[in-house]
C-alpha cells in the first residue's frame, strides 16, 4: 500500500488506504470515501488527488479545511506525509507506507500532558470557535480568549507558551494556535462534548 489516511475521532483511529489513480473524496454524502455526517461538512466537502510524487488536497466546502493549522477555503494544497487536516470533529493525517499496515482500526491513547486548571480554560476557549456552525471556523484569536475569560492578552499569552511547551508544539509553522488545538483535541484534553456543553 502506497500511502494512507490515519482518521482520528476522538482516540479511535481507522486507517483508510489512498490508492493511486483514485480521487479520494471526503464529505457528508453518502457516497464519500470518507463518510463525515455533520452538519458543518459539506457534502463533498475536499477531495486528495495523487501528483506526480506528492497529494494535493482541494477544498469545495463553504466552511473550510484546516491543513497543518491553517484555514482555507475554496484553495488547493499540496500535502507531505505527516500532514494533518481537520474537518468537521475529524483529524486526519496522510502517511506513507513505511508508518505501518493500512488495513485495521485500532484504538489507542494520544498521550496527554497535565494541564492547569488555567491552562484547560485557555485550551476551551481556544477550541469553542471549531464547533460554531458559522462560515469560518478557526481556534480563538488571543483577543477573543483574553474577552472570553475576563483577563488580559498577556496572561492568555503566558498560557499558551507553557501549553506550546506541553504539547511540543513547533515554534516555527503556519499557526501555532492552529496546531495546539488539534493536539488538545486529539490527545483528549478538550473534547467537543465540553465544547458544546459550555456554548450552551
Amino acid at each position: 500500500m502506497n500511502a494512507y489516511l490515519e482518521v482520528w475521532k476522538g482516540s479511535v483511529c481507522e486507517r483508510i488506504p489512498l490508492v493511486p489513480g483514485e480521487r479520494f473524496t471526503i464529505g457528508r454524502h453518502s457516497g464519500s470515501d470518507l463518510l463525515l455526517p455533520e452538519k458543518s461538512v459539506s457534502r463533498v466537502h475536499a477531495v486528495i488527488d495523487r501528483v506526480g510524487t506528492g497529494w494535493l488536497l482541494s477544498d469545495l466546502s463553504s466552511n473550510g479545511t484546516t491543513v497543518n493549522g491553517a484555514h482555507i477555503v475554496g484553495r488547493q494544497v499540496a500535502i507531505a506525509p505527516g500532514a494533518t487536516v481537520v474537518i468537521g470533529s475529524a483529524s486526519i493525517v496522510l502517511r506513507d507506507a513505511s508508518q505501518g499496515a493500512a488495513d485495521d482500526t485500532i484504538t489507542r491513547s494520544v498521550p496527554r500532558p497535565h494541564v492547569t486548571p488555567a491552562e484547560r480554560r485557555v485550551l476551551l476557549a481556544l477550541c469553542r470557535p471549531l464547533v460554531t456552525d458559522g462560515p469560518v471556523r478557526q481556534p480563538a484569536s488571543v483577543v477573543q480568549m483574553a474577552a472570553e475569560l475576563t483577563t488580559n492578552d498577556q496572561t492568555v499569552k503566558f498560557h499558551l507558551k507553557n501549553l506550546y511547551a506541553k504539547f511540543d508544539v513547533p515554534a516555527a509553522g503556519l499557526s501555532r494556535r492552529g496546531l495546539l488545538a488539534d493536539a488538545a483535541l486529539r490527545s483528549g484534553a478538550v473534547n467537543l462534548a465540553d465544547l458544546r456543553d459550555a456554548d450552551g
